[in-house]
């Protein structure tokens, strides 16, 4: 039950963060998003299969739920960020955006290829 919570942490921030990244304007055109919407669909199906089929399918439409959910949400302060701070920060608020950004995919690597000890 504890790696369903963990797994469920870091789609959270995922989605946080797809969100966050289709509301920049330096993103700009369709393509950034199409992408993320398409990458979503795997991760759905993943997502439905494998806590339907080891917790609940209650369990897996809430997750996915709250995925779409923080990426509606990650979207709007994604925006509201950026109206807020881009023209009082200027540059730096690219590299802090990108800092963010560095720092939550490093995470999502090591969860990736970290082999546990026994």
């Amino acid at each position: 039950l504890i790696n369903v919570f963990i797994i469920a942490i870091a789609l959270s921030i995922h989605a946080f963060n797809d969100g966050v990244v289709i509301s920049q304007p330096f993103f700009s055109g369709w393509l950034l998003p199409i992408l993320i919407v398409l990458h979503r669909i795997p991760d759905s199906i993943l997502i439905w299969f494998v806590l339907g089929r080891y917790a609940s399918h209650k369990l897996a439409a809430g997750m996915l739920f709250l995925v779409a959910l923080l990426t509606t949400v990650g979207f709007w302060c994604g925006t509201i960020w950026f109206e807020k701070y881009a023209n009082e920060l200027g540059f730096a608020s690219n590299f802090y955006f990108y800092l963010f950004l560095m720092f939550s995919m490093g995470g999502m690597l090591h969860l990736l290829f970290h082999k546990p000890h026994h």
